[in-house]
């Protein structure tokens, strides 16, 4: 073959791979490595059966939060003036308990029996059991919410016949007009991430939150509780909530909300010089979490009415119906050894199956046709 030829035959070989390859990253490579440099994920989903399920940390919240008397007494028009605003001889917890609805003052909670639950650690039966099961009774103060009232357990479901609580919301008969409350909200968290409540900050999940009107005798929730895993998050928010205000720049590290060991802000001078957190990535991550327990309503039923319609007063069932939890991951859509294979195993198809094998075989058939017709040129 003369060496133009060969040159020639080489140049055209050696642009068709290019062309094949340029088509191949750019049709498949490129969405494989952008995908794998992004770290994009996906959530797998599996149903299992366990020995023990977390009973819900049940917070009992009220609509609407504070009372329309205070706000009108002092002047206060949003929910945020509560914390911003100077009231003349009164400190920023006393503004906020007075405007919050007041529990065992506005209102009681117990359970079905009659028994009344207090602050501190209660022994609740269980609705038609025997079992006893205890729960760490707390108030917390929320931005949106107000003061609300956090039952958080203090044991593990690991039978069904600790699976029900019944509890009974009644008012407070010197509840005035302005103050009536319309609907209780039921949040339902683990025991980790009921601290969310308080800011209103759920970056990677949303709680169970049911509004229940106050018109309703009875109301029935089976809950299902789901597992889920994530690949950044910190151990503990409250743990990261604290250090992060205690080394912040102010003389009385302090927030407004109801944050473990954090003390709330005595007046708006303390408030002031560490509310700039709310706009620190910093702050925001600690609500980042690796592995996160929360619940989905599987159930709903309610019961018509039988006494008084206009009662002030409403009874919640809820309940677990079977030790089965939902686990969802977080995984990544590609990992290395997955990119390699991937791109690998595409790439020995692309070039071993495409048309660049038809090319060359055509090629070399022109180039040895060209060169039969050179030759019988010389021999004539």
């Amino acid at each position: 073959m003369p060496p133009k030829k060969v040159v020639c035959k080489v140049i055209l070989q050696a642009l068709t791979f290019s062309f094949l390859f340029s088509c191949f990253i750019y049709f498949f490579m490129k969405d494989q490595l952008v995908t794998f440099m992004k770290g994009r994920t996906t959530i797998t989903r599996r149903v299992e059966n366990v020995n023990s399920v977390e009973f819900p940390t049940i917070t009992i919240c009220f609509d609407p939060a504070t009372k329309l008397s205070v706000a009108k007494k002092y002047g206060i028009e949003k929910y945020s003036d509560k914390f911003n605003q100077d009231i003349p001889n009164r400190t920023l917890p006393q503004v906020f308990d007075e405007m919050s609805y007041g529990f065992d003052e506005d209102y009681s909670i117990r359970n079905y029996n009659g028994q009344k639950i207090h602050l501190g650690l209660n022994e609740i039966d269980a609705y038609h059991s025997t079992v006893k099961m205890q729960f760490q009774v707390e108030a917390i103060q929320t931005f949106n919410s107000g003061t609300c009232i956090k039952l958080e357990p203090r044991f593990e479901m690991v039978s069904i016949s600790s699976n029900r609580i019944r509890l009974s919301i009644q008012l407070s008969s010197i509840i005035g007009t302005k103050d009536k409350i319309d609907s209780v909200l039921f949040i339902f968290t683990s025991n980790r991430s009921w601290i969310n409540i308080s800011g209103g900050h759920w970056p990677q999940f949303k709680p169970l939150i049911v509004r229940v009107g106050l018109i309703r005798e009875y109301t029935h929730l089976i809950l299902q509780p789901e597992e889920e895993f994530f690949q950044d998050g910190k151990e503990s928010t409250a743990d990261c909530l604290k250090d992060f205000f205690d080394r912040q720049n102010c003389s009385y590290p302090c927030w407004v909300t109801t944050i473990p060991g954090v003390p709330f802000c005595p007046t708006t001078k303390e408030f002031k010089c560490v509310k700039q957190a709310l706009r620190n990535q910093e702050f925001l991550d600690c609500f980042m979490t690796k592995k996160a327990t929360y619940y989905s309503l599987n159930e709903r039923k309610e019961n018509p009415y039988h006494k008084d319609k206009y009662a002030s007063k409403t009874d919640v069932n809820i309940g677990i119906k079977s030790m089965q939890k939902v686990i969802n991951e977080e995984v990544f859509v590609l990992t290395l050894p997955d990119l390699i294979g991937s791109v690998g195993g595409s790439l020995g198809l692309f070039f071993g199956f495409s048309f660049s094998a038809v090319l060359f075989s055509c090629l070399k058939r022109l180039f040895q046709f060209k060169i039969g017709q050179h030759s019988n040129n010389k021999e004539t």
